[in-house]
Parts: structure tokens; sequence; C-alpha cells
């Protein structure tokens, strides 16, 4: 994740719509078992080829990233795309010319808006997408962070007099969310790494006293809660967090070690993500989690999203690696982008076999079937964050 010298992050709430997630969980019958799919996303016209999904909806049918074109700068740049039932659209960017871009970095829970990235003379700026219509979502110079299922977004800006650190904007009014006691907002500042599902709260990391990064958690009506730290560590950030912003995922950094992953709940503290990865992505009820070019549930650990996807049956030919960023509500899709023996980077989908509790089910059902009870063994999935591996995140 790239570093981005910042002094505020702003929160815009932009609509106010709830999903399936209202009327409770749905059930396996009722939610289905899709069939596992992997398809490469292709990329827009012009340039050399490389794509990067970097977002899904909620609901997974609509992908969101960039690709390399010719639309905004002639001699080859990033363009956002949207995808959905197979087709890729380029959705434009200010201004043509040299230099200039576009990058989508998020989407709503139906996928009808899209949040992103774009250079607007020599100032970046975000833009909000809707209905074939590019829009600044910031008047500020800032970067766009990730948009929640209802339409909530984070953006990190990097102008504003006196601005100390996040500032959010809820249903038009501004609340600002300071720097940590004693940080540097001229410095490190602020960054911002996600935004919850339901939009509630934003996590990432702040400078702090002792010249020391710490992970945060902001929270609507609660305000920045400082994630601390565990034995040993100097340094740490905040990288995922569950729909209902109360499981926080990250990583730490501990001299001569490799960085340790966390979790963090407001009842129990930071603890040690024994057996985890440092998260970019969860699914809405915590049974899954993606990161580096991993998949984690409780029942089978960190497992190699290539080899898992292998496990599902589909053909990984000419495919090194895939890295995933994001992933849906129940846990089904997964995008990100494949490494490919070519040389080249294409965005990517893959749908898994079955919803994310059917990883926890799965063991009930090998023992069931082995004595005879006729269920059908559930087939693997993903992996993730679960209760029966974290604190409590009610």
């Amino acid at each position: 994740m790239r570093a981005i010298p910042v002094q505020a992050i702003i929160l815009g709430i932009t609509t106010v719509r709830l999903f399936a997630g209202d009327a409770g969980p749905l059930s396996l019958t009722e939610r289905g078992a899709p069939t596992p799919s992997f398809t490469l996303l292709g990329d827009l016209p012009g340039g050399a080829f490389m794509s990067r999904a970097t977002a899904v909806s909620a609901d997974g049918t609509t992908v969101v990233g960039y690709s390399e074109s010719t639309a905004l700068d002639p001699n080859g740049g990033h363009e956002a795309f949207r995808w959905k039932d197979g087709q890729m659209i380029g959705l434009g960017g200010t201004f043509p010319g040299s230099g200039r871009f576009s990058r989508a970095t998020g989407v709503n829970g139906d996928g009808s808006i899209v949040l992103g990235d774009t250079r607007f003379f020599s100032l970046d700026q975000p833009f909000r997408w809707q209905n074939g219509v590019m829009q600044s979502a910031f008047i500020e110079e800032s970067y766009a962070g990730e948009m929640s299922t209802n339409g909530n977004f984070a953006v990190t800006s990097t102008f504003g007099p006196g601005v100390r650190g996040y500032r959010v904007q809820f249903n038009g009014i501004s609340h600002q969310v300071p720097i940590l006691p004693g940080g540097d907002s001229t410095g490190s500042g602020v960054n911002v790494h996600g935004i919850s599902s339901d939009g509630s709260t934003v996590i990432g990391r702040s400078h702090s006293a002792g010249n020391l990064i710490q992970a945060i958690r902001w929270k609507f009506g609660v305000g920045t809660t400082p994630i601390g730290f565990l034995p040993g560590c100097i340094d740490n950030e905040a990288t995922a967090v569950s729909a209902d912003g109360n499981l926080v995922i990250g990583r730490c950094w501990i001299i001569g070690l490799p960085a340790q992953p966390f979790q963090w709940t407001p009842e129990n503290g930071i603890q040690p993500f024994v057996g985890g990865l440092a998260a970019v992505a969860m699914s809405d009820d915590a049974t899954i989690m993606i990161g580096g070019e991993g998949i984690w549930d409780a029942q089978n650990g960190v497992r190699n999203l290539k080899s898992v996807a292998s496990t599902w049956g589909l053909g990984m030919g000419g495919i090194v690696s895939l890295t995933p960023t994001d992933i849906s509500a129940d846990g089904t899709v997964i995008v990100g982008y494949a490494m490919k023996s070519d040389l080249t980077t294409e965005a990517f989908r893959l749908v898994s076999p079955e919803p994310a509790a059917a990883l926890l089910l799965a063991p009930m059902l090998v023992m069931l079937r082995r004595r005879g009870a006729g269920y059908r063994r559930s087939a693997q999935h993903r992996t993730h964050l679960t209760a029966a591996a974290s604190p409590s995140h009610a």
C-alpha cells in the first residue's frame, strides 16, 4: 500500500441505502451455492496491456479498478474502469492531456456509484461516478479511499488550513477528527486504509507522540480510538475492518521480525492474530479474510489463493500468482489482479463454490457423511476471520 503524505481524511456520506443485511443473514439455502468460476477481465483499449481490480460491490456483481489506456493521456496512462456482466467500460476523467489519469478505488453496494481519483489540471481530486457522469467528490486536493455499501466514502486530504487530522463529512456536516496527541500532520499525518460496510467506521494509522505510527479507528458517535501496540511493536497500522466497525485487523512491526498481524475489538483490545494475516478486506460476517496472496478462515488458516482456486477445479494455466484486493459481503466473490507468465497484469473476478458460512459447516458435514448420514459434503471455500479465532465483534 502506497504511503501518502497527508493532513486530513474526509469521510463523505452521499447516500443512505441499506441492503439485505437489514433483514438478517440469509441461510445457505436462501443464498444458494454459486458455481465456482475464474474470470480474467481484460483491459481498456490503448497503451500496454494492464488492468487491476481494486474493489467489488457488496452484491459481487460489479468490479472497479484501473487499466492502461490512451483515452486520457495519448502517451498511455491509467483510466478507471467499471466491469459488470462481462463488459469493461472506461470511466474517463476530467480533461484529457499529458499526465492525466483516473483510478477507481471504491464502489457502493449495488455497483451503481464508483469512487476514485483523477487529475484536475495539476491537482489530484476524488471523483464520484454515477449513471455515466463523473463529478468531483471533494473540492480539496486529496486522494480517494474506499466506499461503503451505502455510498459513504473516505478521502485523504492534503490541503486545508488548520486541519490536523481526519475531517468527516456526515450528511453535509463536517466533523474534525484530530491527529493523535503529539503527532505531526505535516509529516506522516493520518492515512486511511479502510471503511466499514455500514459506513460508520474508518481505520488506518496516525502519527503520534514519540515519532510513532499508531493504528487508529474512527467511529461515528464514538470518535478516534488509538489501537495501541503489541509488546515489542515500534509501529503499526490497521488494514481491514468488519462490517459494523467492531473488529479491526492490522499489522505491527517488531525489530528483527516480519510484520506481525493483530486483531482488535473494543472489549478485548489489541491481541496477536495467531495463524492469521494482515487482511486488506473481509466478508461482512468476518469469516473470510484476504491479504497478500492469501486467503484465511478459521478451519484452514492461511492458504495461497491460487492453490485454493485450483482445488475448486478452476484452471490456473498461465497464472503465476493472484493478489486479492477486495471481497463481496457474503464472501463468495474475490477480486484483485493476476500476474501472468507473459509478464502482464490482469484484473480478475473469482467466484467460490459456497457462501462463507459453509466453511464453518464443512467439518460437521464431512463427519456426518462418513457416518452415512446422507449429507452432501460442503465444498471448501475461502479464508477469513471468525469468532472461533478472534474476539467477539458483535
